[in-house]
């Protein structure tokens, strides 16, 4: 077992001639495109891949590839015995009926190379154990497996390169779609928060980072857990977030209450990974908080029957939400990314994950010679690593250093440099969100407790809101609601105050 199975490995001889035909009968229409999308490695026959490398050389050259200066180049670096000569070069020619079917052929062969890669990181997985059958060298090979299937089922990013002229009209496509939303998001992916969205009007993107920093106890997990419920429920905050009839709907929480109302986004699949909190307790959390019940008093045991339905009808909408817990205390980063990397494999929808929280995370590969700083580095730019590989949006909760706390005691804000190895944790964030709140410092009479505000401190491709955008804080669920004083000092729904102004904003 020391080469691969004898059964031969997945190939198309004939749809490789073929690309080499078009790249040689058409290279002003097929030769960009073809080496955009196929590598020489991608050829099964060796003298193809030779070939292929041969005329891309030629033209990132702008010398010819017509049939006589190809049949001189190969004759000069000796590959006409393995092509057959001049005559099998002219086969070659010759193969494509169509040159225009490029890039029919060039994903064929992709396809195919794809597939040869995957059963080849399978076969070398199995030499590795059987060479030497220890735990350690079983978990290499298991991850260096997932590493090779998830690289070669990702898709390439092609650059595509416009006119002016179509950008202009798809930016004016997205001017419409945001003005006909009156702000909120555009995008698939959206929080349920007003404010939240209307900052981040093309929503959440996968591969993103979106770092939640904050001091401890401070609501850090509460706001990423709603905002995953929002995604893994379809829930959200503001009537834009949802499609109903306007013309028979007098009130949009009626709409949604009574099952007419569809989420414009659809249910994302969310994993949660608690470091910090047990299965059962984050459970309990989110089932409490969603119902919107008083958590003493259900510790307490006083459970009126009101709570009861409650909580009956808020496990119903998680229970069936595509949401995933996993209790991973005391893991390192590397175990984390194996197993997020396997349970992907297992569940393509998988959209979120976040990670609460990354200080708890070791790491082998800079635990014996790494300091603080240093182990915080690399986790970091693992898991935005681990992201994009995923293709997933990621959900990062960091503890702020220290001196956040005597800031917060001074009334100040904190700002992204109270980040623990803020450097390298901010360079890897697409988004800094650090909720904050007053009353989590200040215990006088004068404090309210229930203000609380969401500074976005950092917001690539956006705007930045250092003052931060104010919110409820609900201390009986723990839950953030996206709620503000009015002038007279009440609390009202965020979306009502936009509603209110933009009556006279509206464009006629």
């Amino acid at each position: 077992m020391n080469d691969l199975p004898a059964s031969p490995l997945p190939s198309c001889h004939a749809i490789e001639r073929c690309v080499l035909s078009c790249f040689m009968q058409a290279p002003d229409l097929a030769a960009a495109g073809l080496m955009r999308t196929v590598k020489p490695e991608d050829f099964d026959i060796e003298a193809h891949g030779h070939l292929f490398r041969l005329l891309s050389a030629q033209m990132d050259a702008g010398a010819a590839v017509d049939l006589m200066t190809v049949a001189q180049l190969v004759q000069d670096h000796q590959l006409d015995v393995n092509l057959g000569g001049l005559s099998g070069l002219s086969d070659i020619y010759t193969a494509a009926a169509n040159p225009a079917d490029f890039d029919d052929y060039a994903r064929e062969v992709k396809v195919k190379a794809r597939a040869r890669g995957i059963i080849q990181s399978c076969w070398k997985a199995v030499k590795s154990i059987q060479q030497q059958p220890t735990s350690d060298t079983v978990k290499d090979a298991a991850g260096a497996l997932v590493d090779g299937i998830l690289t070669s089922m990702a898709d390439e990013q092609r650059v595509r390169i416009v006119p002016l002229r179509e950008a202009l009209y798809e930016a004016t496509d997205d001017l419409e779609q945001t003005m006909a939303n009156r702000g909120h998001v555009t995008g698939d992916r959206a929080t349920g928060f007003t404010d939240l969205d209307r900052l981040f009007i093309k929503g959440l993107h996968l591969t993103e980072n979106i770092v939640i920093a904050g001091d401890t106890s401070i609501g850090k997990t509460s706001l990423a857990v709603q905002i995953m419920e929002n995604m893994a429920t379809g829930t959200g905050h503001y009537r834009e977030f949802y499609d109903y009839d306007v013309k028979h709907a007098h009130d949009w929480h009626v709409e949604v209450e009574a099952g007419r109302a569809r989420c414009r986004y659809g249910k994302q699949a969310c994993l949660l990974v608690c470091l910090e909190s047990s299965q059962m307790e984050m459970a309990s959390k989110m089932l409490l908080g969603r119902a919107g019940v008083n958590v003493k008093a259900i510790q307490s045991g006083m459970m009126a029957k009101e709570d009861l339905r409650l909580i009956g009808k808020a496990s119903e909408a998680l229970g069936s939400a595509p949401f995933w817990i996993w209790d991973a205390a005391g893991i390192t980063v590397e175990e984390l990314s194996a197993e997020t990397k396997n349970f992907k494999l297992q569940h393509p929808e998988l959209a979120v994950i976040c990670v609460d929280h990354c200080g708890l995370l070791g790491a082998r590969a800079v635990k014996d010679h790494g300091n603080e700083t240093a182990v915080a580095g690399y986790v970091s730019s693992t898991l935005r690593n681990l992201y994009k590989q995923l293709n997933v949006v990621g959900l990062s909760l960091w503890q702020l250093n220290r001196e956040a706390a005597a800031k917060g005691s001074r009334g100040q804000r904190p700002t992204r440099a109270d980040l623990r190895s803020s450097g390298r944790i901010e360079q890897d964030a697409t988004r800094v969100i650090m909720p904050f709140r007053p009353g989590h410092y200040k215990q006088d009479e004068d404090t309210d407790e229930t203000e609380a505000y969401l500074i976005i401190a950092k917001n690539r491709g956006g705007a930045i809101n250092l003052n931060g955008i104010p919110c409820r804080w609900d201390a009986t669920c723990t839950r953030f609601l996206s709620e503000q004083k009015d002038e007279q000092g009440n609390w009202r729904p965020r979306h009502k105050l936009f509603s209110l102004r933009e009556e006279d904003q509206q464009v006629r």
